[in-house]
């Protein structure tokens, strides 16, 4: 980083005395481009050290306890209705829709899923570490 640094450093200099010899628009925004370029190189450290202190999401921890949430799911849905029904509550948004096929006997059965209400109580919203809500960190 610090060769790209010297490299677009050394072209504003070059930029500059073009500009002060008299030189047109197009080489202003050719400056004002490298002056850009050199303001992003010098804030890559603080984003990359911003990200390091980020919060990062735990992927074996919460595999481990989405598996034990439907571990108990599975035990509840085959032994207690009332709590299978609030399960099915949770997963679906709006209501299941029965439809017969009485060439093949059976229900066709339709709903639109949703684990936004299934995923509350697992994963949990932490809170960044500037302060503020917004989580991505700009460059």
């Amino acid at each position: 980083m610090e060769a790209e640094l010297k490299k677009v450093e050394t072209a504003i200099g070059r930029l500059i005395a073009d500009v002060e010899a008299g030189a047109g628009a197009s080489v202003r925004d050719r400056l004002r481009q490298r002056e850009r370029e050199k303001s992003d190189l010098l804030a890559r450290p603080k984003h990359l050290d911003g990200l390091a202190r980020s919060p990062w999401l735990d992927t074996l921890t919460l595999r481990a306890r989405l598996q034990a949430e439907v571990a108990e799911w599975r035990t509840a849905l085959t032994e207690e209705s009332v709590k299978a029904r609030q399960i099915v509550r949770k997963l679906l948004k709006g209501r299941l829709l029965f439809a017969p096929d009485p060439e093949h006997a059976i229900y066709t059965i339709t709903g639109q899923p949703s684990y936004g209400r299934l995923l509350a109580g697992v994963v949990q919203n932490r809170e960044c570490p500037r302060g503020d809500s917004n989580t991505r960190h700009a460059v």
